[in-house]
């Protein structure tokens, strides 16, 4: 590339030459940057509303402290007002949008279906 070419491409083009060297660094630090812990077998993620029912396990962290709940009701079940209630005496519960952002006091909140109950 000539040295004027930059000059005739226009202004931002500089930008772009900047952003095309840091790209090499940012694949580096990407790389280093730590995983997110694999989920035990039969844990998932919940990813959607609609996915958690009655008498499903929660796993959650609230700061540093890890919790696992049986879910005791889930109000407007998939819809994107979605509630899933874990302790109705004290009115604990987690908003199912919220969880698939990891936002609110929960974290990184995961669910394990409920074993199928036998017919009579």
């Amino acid at each position: 590339m000539r040295p004027d070419a930059v000059v005739e491409l226009g202004p931002g083009f500089t930008d772009l030459l900047e952003l095309r060297n840091l790209v090499p660094q940012a694949i580096a630090a990407l790389a280093a940057a730590p995983q997110p812990a694999a989920l035990p077998e039969g844990w998932q993620p919940i990813t959607a509303p609609g996915q958690v029912s009655i008498g499903d396990k929660l796993k959650f962290t609230i700061g540093d402290k890890q919790y696992t709940e049986t879910v005791k009701d889930v109000l407007d079940p998939g819809t994107d007002r979605e509630e899933i209630i874990y302790n109705m005496r004290r009115n604990y519960y987690l908003i199912t949008s919220m969880c698939m952002q990891n936002k609110g006091s929960q974290k990184n909140v995961s669910f394990r279906p409920a074993a199928p109950q036998p017919r009579e």
